[in-house]
C-alpha cells in the first residue's frame, strides 16, 4: 500500500508541474489536464444552457474555468507532495518529537509548507525529509506565483477580443450588410484600407489563442462583443469577394489579401482548443440583391457554387467555431443592430 500511494503522489505531483509549466509558461496551448479540463467544464456549460449562446449564466464560463483550473493546480500540489510524505510514518515529528502519522495533520502540514515555510509546530524528522520541505517549498512558491501571473494575460486578452469584435461590428451586423453598406459608400475603398489594421489585431489574438487556448471559453452573450460570431461574418466577406466578385482591383488588394492570411492563421489556432469542423457545409449567401445594388457579381451562378465549393472545409471550420461557441451559422448570417438605451 505505502509503495502504491508513494508512486500515486510522485505522479500526480510530476503530472501537475508539467501541466502547469506547459500551461503558463508554453506559447503553443495548455497542458492535457489543464485542456481536458476547461474543454469539458466548457461543454458542460453549454448542456446546462441548453445550447442558448445568449443566456447569461454563460457569461461566468470563462472566470470559473480559470479559478477550476487554479483550484486543480494548488490541490494536486497538496495532495501529491502529501502523500509521499504520508508513506514514511516517521516523516514528521510534532513540538515533542513524537511521530506525526495521521493523513490530515500531514495535510495540514504540506498546506502550509507550500504557502510559507510551516509554522514550527510540526517539523522533519531526518535530513531527507529537512531537504524535501525546502524543495516543495521553494516549488510551491515559485509554480503558485506562476500560477496566479497566468490570470493577468489572459484577461487583458478578453479585452482585445472585446474590441475587436466591436470594430467588426461597426461595419456592419451581417456579412451581406458589411458588402451592402461599404459597396455603397465609396465601393469598398474604406473597408480595403481598414483591412490593414484588421489583419494586425487578428494576428494578435490568433498567438494569444494559441498561448492561452482558456480564451476561446470567455463567451460574450452579444452579438457585436462576439468574436466568434464577428470573425465569421469578416470571413464570409472575404469569401463573397473571392467567390462572387467579378475580377476588380480591390479583389487583389494586398489589404484583403493581408486580412484572408490573417483570418487563416486564427483558424489554424483552433485545434489547440479541440474546436473541429461542422458536419455539414453552410449554404452560399443569397446575393441576388447586391446584384440590384450594382454590385459586380459573376453571372455564372454555377460558377459561384463551383468557387465556394472549394473553400468548403474551411466554412466548415467556421461553423465548428460558432457551433462551439453556442451559436449557429444563421444567427452570424442574419444578425441585427440591437441598441438598448437603458440605463
Amino acid at each position: 500500500m505505502s509503495f502504491f500511494l508513494l508512486a500515486l503522489g510522485v505522479s500526480l505531483t510530476i503530472a501537475i508541474i508539467i501541466d502547469i509549466l506547459i500551461t503558463t509558461l508554453s506559447p503553443n496551448g495548455s497542458g492535457f489536464i489543464t485542456s481536458y479540463v476547461t474543454r469539458y467544464t466548457w461543454e458542460l456549460y453549454l448542456r446546462v444552457s441548453n445550447h442558448k449562446p445568449k443566456k447569461i449564466f454563460l457569461k461566468s464560463s470563462g472566470v470559473f474555468i480559470i479559478c477550476l483550473v487554479l483550484t486543480i493546480w494548488v490541490s494536486a500540489l497538496w495532495i501529491g507532495n502529501t502523500l509521499i510524505i504520508y508513506t514514511d510514518s516517521y516523516a514528521l515529528l510534532n513540538s515533542d518529537d513524537q511521530p506525526v502519522t495521521t493523513f490530515n495533520k500531514k495535510l495540514y502540514y504540506i498546506g502550509y509548507v507550500l504557502s510559507t515555510l510551516g509554522n514550527g509546530e510540526y517539523k522533519p524528522s531526518n535530513n531527507f525529509w529537512q531537504l524535501y520541505t525546502s524543495i516543495i517549498s521553494f516549488n510551491g512558491l515559485i509554480l503558485i506565483t506562476v500560477a496566479l501571473s497566468y490570470v493577468v494575460p489572459i484577461l487583458e486578452a478578453v479585452a482585445k477580443k472585446r474590441k475587436l469584435s466591436l470594430e467588426i461590428a461597426s461595419f456592419g451586423m451581417n456579412p451581406m450588410e458589411i458588402i451592402e453598406k461599404n459597396w455603397e459608400k465609396d465601393q469598398f475603398a474604406s473597408f480595403v484600407g481598414q483591412c490593414q489594421e484588421l489583419k494586425s489585431e487578428i494576428l494578435l489574438l490568433s498567438q494569444l489563442h494559441l498561448a492561452y487556448p482558456i480564451l476561446h471559453y470567455f463567451h460574450s452573450t452579444e452579438i457585436k462583443t462576439s468574436l466568434p460570431i464577428c470573425l465569421s461574418m469578416i470571413d464570409e466577406v472575404i469569401n463573397f469577394v473571392n467567390c462572387a466578385i467579378e475580377e476588380k482591383p480591390f479583389k487583389k488588394e494586398l489589404g484583403i489579401c493581408n486580412l484572408n492570411f490573417a483570418l487563416t492563421t486564427y483558424l489554424q489556432t483552433l485545434n489547440a482548443a479541440h474546436i473541429a469542423p461542422a458536419k455539414s457545409t453552410p449554404p452560399i449567401p443569397d446575393y441576388k440583391h447586391l446584384k440590384l445594388k450594382g454590385l459586380p457579381i459573376i453571372e455564372d451562378d454555377n460558377q459561384v457554387k463551383e468557387n465556394y465549393n472549394e473553400i468548403k472545409n474551411r466554412r466548415k471550420l467556421v461553423s465548428g467555431y460558432l457551433l462551439t461557441d453556442g451559436w449557429q451559422w444563421n444567427q452570424m448570417e442574419n444578425a441585427q443592430q440591437n441598441l438598448s438605451l437603458k440605463i
